[in-house]
């Protein structure tokens, strides 16, 4: 950890972002007060107990949480000390006595004697160690001010009808310290049964009562169930806590930023945090499942007043009442694409990465081929680059097999003056960089790719004589790509391997989602309370209503297909507009093309005109609308089907066949007979089997 956080002294990894810490300055929380000297000994591993307590510290945890803690644990049949759970987490809290006659459990425990506390926790686990619970009991209760507080409370109120209250937001810092406990505790905030309950608040009732799901934004949450991480009740994460920078547009710090703030590590700071290995790994893993909850719980507020309709039904509810109530209209919006894991989004991507595997690149000899990134589990160093890829040719006495394969698939062209029709060749130059200097060690690049180690035959380089085109030709290390030994032996093809030393050496490529609607069918999103006039009068362009537009205004766009767009323009504000980076397009200055790819949604045949739309948008290059993806040989026809059928899409049955392809690539095998049953009934192929 070199980089060192500017504003709060973070200490961070060489590739991770600035604002990843404190966002910039924006947080800045309370830390988490260090521990004595003796329990800071405990986790540090200086105490002979140490490696006991550091191993078994969910364990101990267990003993002394205040809540239970609820979710699905995942086990796996390894030795990797991992903590994985499914579904979705929650904490409980139960009355603050024991019903008549129960076992006190959980939080009930801290106020029986002193005796009898260490004797229930021992009876829950009898394999840990009694005089390390005495010392752990012993600490909670001189330093935890909520266990100060509840036996305040206990001991010097009526138990009668007792109801405590602990606030789900940190205590306002101009609210009356009278209206709190006694001045030593009162930094928990418990009230009295008078004083009025939020829906987040913790109640805590005598003797009667059920148990109570804690909130994931309730500042307890985590205190109560980690008083091991947090021996002094410091507050965990709750809404409302305000940046530092109030001209921020969010003027509060999200449950990411607090815990992002939190796990770090700091140059003179002790996070006890990191020292509690299990026990540590399970409240990250819970944290991480509050943030999710969190989003989920934002969609779904939010969602109550977000609806969406098609656009043609919003226009006629409008113009049939003008008093239309937006409450009334639509669908509410459910989890959506943006949604890390859900199934929209799982659906998306997995989409995406079928548009990657389909955007196939020829190479010059006639086949496909792929580029991929690929990252390993241990960094390479500059000094063992040449024993990972090699530039040159095998000696031929000392390795025939990988010799001849190095000849046969490694070598570029020969090009240039050998053979000028190369399709390397631009304007007489190899576009490759083709030959290569010869260089008697590995050197650093400035094009993100090292310059590889290519022997001259004078330093004992090996050559080798090829064929092109009727003549032969002494080839050297000048004319080798750059390979792995050992991947060219396996697969006896030609895979260049390279070594990315900066982010210079990768292209990323980017997937446009295009929409695909029939005329006046695009969705159209609206809150309950908005004006339903003003979304009817001023609908938002789609990718498809803007690729007709751009057809009518600009002669380029009109020889391009649907997906082929992207890689010449980009998609922003609501619109589409020429790319101002990229390769120039012959013929047409101006015009940059680029790698980015677009993906059109895909439609199931049974939604007959959107399947029928989306097979024209394959073939018909520029069209200007609607209209005219359904006019052939000027002919208007009714339906997009028909003018698959005038343009001979639909004869016979490869469109069919096509549709199987595609799937294929994401669907299982049940959704795979599924659809085949449906083109055989529903569909009339021409020849079904």
């Amino acid at each position: 950890m070199v980089k060192i956080c500017d504003f709060y002294q973070a200490k961070k990894w060489t590739a991770e972002s600035p604002g990843l810490c404190c966002s910039g300055g924006k947080v800045n929380i309370p830390k988490i007060p260090e521990p004595t000297s003796v329990f800071k000994e405990l986790i540090s591993g200086s105490n002979p107990s140490s490696k006991h307590f550091l191993n078994h510290s969910r364990q101990y945890n267990t003993l002394f949480q205040m809540t239970s803690f609820g979710a699905k644990e995942i086990r796996e049949g390894n030795f990797m000390p991992t903590f994985k759970i499914q579904g979705q987490v929650y904490h409980l809290i139960g009355n603050l006595l024991p019903a008549e006659g129960a076992q006190a459990e959980f939080l009930q425990i801290y106020f029986v004697s002193h005796a009898d506390q260490i004797s229930l926790r021992s009876n829950i686990n009898p394999t840990l160690q009694i005089d390390l619970i005495d010392a752990l009991q012993t600490y909670l209760h001189d330093h935890n001010t909520y266990i100060q507080s509840f036996k305040y409370n206990l001991e010097n109120r009526s138990t009668h009808d007792l109801k405590l209250i602990i606030h789900a937001d940190v205590k306002p810092p101009n609210e009356h310290r009278g209206r709190y406990n006694a001045p030593i505790v009162d930094e928990v905030a418990v009230l009295l049964i008078d004083e009025e309950k939020g829906s987040r608040d913790i109640v805590l009732n005598n003797r009667e009562g059920r148990l109570q799901r804690v909130s994931e934004t309730h500042r307890s949450y985590d205190p109560l169930q980690y008083p091991l991480l947090f021996p002094f009740g410091s507050d965990g994460y709750c809404i409302n806590i305000p940046q530092q920078n109030t001209a921020a547009r969010s003027k509060t710090i999200s449950c990411m930023q607090f815990y992002a703030f939190r796990l770090m590590v700091r140059i003179n700071d002790f996070n006890s945090l990191h020292y509690f290995k299990g026990l540590f790994n399970q409240y990250c893993v819970d944290m991480a499942a509050k943030m999710i909850s969190e989003r989920l719980d934002f969609i779904k507020r939010n969602q109550k007043k977000l609806r969406a309709e098609e656009y043609i039904h919003l226009r006629d509810a409008v113009a049939n009442d003008g008093n239309t109530d937006a409450s009334n209209i639509g669908q509410h919006v459910i989890l959506p694409s943006s949604f890390t894991g859900s199934p929209r989004y799982m659906n998306e991507k997995s989409q995406d990465a079928m548009t990657y595997v389909r955007n196939v690149e020829w190479q010059k000899r006639g086949l496909p081929h792929a580029h991929i990134l690929l990252w390993l589990a241990n960094k390479v160093q500059p000094d063992s680059i040449d024993a990972i890829i090699s530039a040159e040719i095998p000696d031929k006495q000392q390795d025939p097999i990988l010799h001849n394969i190095v000849i046969r698939t490694m070598i570029h062209g020969p090009c240039g003056f050998y053979n000028l029709d190369s399709p390397c060749m631009k304007e007489n130059i190899c576009s490759k960089k083709f030959l290569r200097h010869f260089i008697s060690e590995t050197q650093t690049g400035e094009d993100g790719y090292p310059n590889y180690r290519r022997s001259s035959p004078d330093n004992g380089g090996n050559t080798a004589i090829i064929t092109v085109k009727g003549t032969e030709i002494n080839v050297d290390n000048r004319w080798v790509v750059p390979y792995n030994p050992v991947l060219s032996r396996i697969f006896n093809a030609h895979i260049n391997v390279e070594f990315c030393q900066s982010v210079k050496a990768i292209k990323y490529i980017s997937v446009v989602h295009l929409a695909v609607h029939l005329e006046n069918g695009q969705r159209v999103y609206f809150y309950n309370n908005e004006n339903l006039q003003d979304r009817v009068n001023n609908p938002s362009p789609t990718t498809l209503t803007a690729f007709f537009d751009l057809c009518k205004r600009d002669d380029f766009a009109k020889t391009l297909l649907y997906h082929e767009v992207p890689q010449y323009y980009v998609w922003e504000r609501n619109s589409f507009s020429r790319r101002k980076r990229g390769q120039d397009v012959e013929r047409y200055p101006g015009v940059k093309k680029d790698t980015t790819l677009g993906r059109v949604y895909n439609f199931h045949p049974t939604q007959t005109e959107c399947y029928y739309l989306r097979m024209l948008l394959q073939y018909v290059r520029g069209p200007m609308s609607f209209e005219h993806l359904r006019t052939v040989n000027g002919v208007i026809f009714q339906t997009y089907q028909c003018a698959c059928k005038e343009l001979g899409l639909l004869e016979g049955d490869e469109h069919w066949q096509n549709t199987m392809s595609d799937a294929v690539m994401s669907e299982p095998a049940s959704k795979l007979r599924e659809l085949f049953t449906i083109i055989l009934i529903f569909c009339q192929p021409s020849y079904p089997l």
